[in-house]
């Protein structure tokens, strides 16, 4: 076999001029002091460290919009959180703090859906939503004995940046809109919850060893107030006659308010327990406030100061909202702990007579 292929190479190789060639390169030899030169150069080269030059195409990379884009970024992850784990995401719904799902609903879903809220009245609604349903998480915590500092801490900053982002959307509001309705729901959500768990605690004086929680009402009543400067600020621009809208939102209030007083009647009886009386005490306080402001806006408005009697009116209007939302929350966490409470020491109480 090798003898075959050394005949074929022979007879490829007859060229007298392929021969020549071929001896020539192999004879070409490198002298000592070329080598050492090259050598040298190799040796004493500074390698060059060059910028990497931004490719054109990577304005259409996804990682680089990503990064540009706030909006797709939730967008990703929230997709990547349904691809993983869609389960988790809608389990994450109805999640309290301290459960292992809580950080992705209020760190992932709801972030993702206010990205995706684009017009100011729509944020402000979304950011109310949520300011009302941290608190409702607290009174559930409370009533299940769970609402610990560090939960009522995380509660109160979520709070708080909900508050915010309401009151930047609010102010993003063109002036032109009607978003009365807006402000007052969000002060009479914030208000009402924090007196549920005013109320809450108040009952748990009685308790020797429950904690106080208290930071959260406090936040929820701050920021109720705080946006009255915001709308202050934007309304003192606004050079807008109120009169007749006035006239308008003081007959819807006045609706409110007998509607509420009817539902409270409902809820009036001779052998009703002390925590519904005192949950009946305190809307019909509140719808005494309410009154109380809608009669200053009377008298504001008779004085000819539109834009006074426009802000005694929301502040009557929210107290009404108000009123109808302790009723019913306030309720609806009586009976798991309080009225328990208050039967077995009715009953002690005839025991030591007997």
């Amino acid at each position: 076999m090798m003898a075959k292929i050394k005949r074929i190479i022979k007879i490829n190789m007859k060229d007298e001029k392929l021969k020549e060639g071929i001896k020539e390169i192999r004879e070409i030899k490198m002298t000592a002091i070329e080598k050492e030169r090259i050598f040298e150069s190799v040796i004493n080269s500074l390698v060059l460290q060059q910028q990497p030059i931004k490719s054109p195409w990577t304005v259409f990379s996804f990682i680089s919009v990503m990064h540009r884009s706030r909006l797709v970024y939730y967008g990703f992850v929230f997709s990547l959180a349904v691809v993983m784990g869609g389960g988790a995401v809608f389990a994450s719904g109805n999640s309290l703090p301290g459960n292992v799902f809580y950080p992705l609903k209020v760190s992932v879903v709801e972030p993702i859906h206010s990205a995706l809220t684009f017009s100011p009245q729509a944020k402000a609604e979304y950011e109310s939503h949520l300011a009302t349903k941290r608190l409702v998480e607290a009174e559930t915590l409370k009533n299940q004995g769970k609402l610990d500092k560090a939960k009522e801490e995380k509660l109160s900053l979520l709070l708080e940046d909900h508050a915010k982002a309401f009151n930047k959307a609010i102010g993003d509001i063109n002036n032109d809109n009607d978003d009365d309705d807006t402000v007052t729901n969000f002060q009479a959500g914030l208000n009402a919850h924090a007196r549920v768990l005013e109320f809450m605690n108040a009952r748990d004086d009685k308790a020797e060893k429950q904690e106080k929680n208290n930071k959260i009402s406090e936040t929820a009543r701050a920021s109720a107030n705080k946006i009255k400067d915001t709308l202050k600020e934007r309304e003192d621009n606004n050079e807008d006659k109120k009169e007749n809208k006035n006239e308008e939102r003081k007959k819807h209030v006045r609706e409110m308010i007998d509607l509420t007083a009817k539902e409270l009647d409902g809820h009036t009886s001779a052998n009703v327990s002390p925590i519904r009386q005192t949950i009946i005490d305190n809307t019909h306080k509140t719808l005494e406030e309410a009154n109380q402001y809608l009669k200053e806006a009377d008298e504001e408005d008779e004085k000819g100061d539109s834009k006074k009697a426009y802000f005694k009116l929301l502040d009557s209007e929210s107290s009404a909202k108000e009123a109808g939302i302790f009723l019913k929350s306030g309720l609806e966490f009586k009976e798991y702990k309080y009225e328990r409470r208050d039967r077995e020491e009715e009953k002690d109480r005839e025991e030591e007579e007997d």
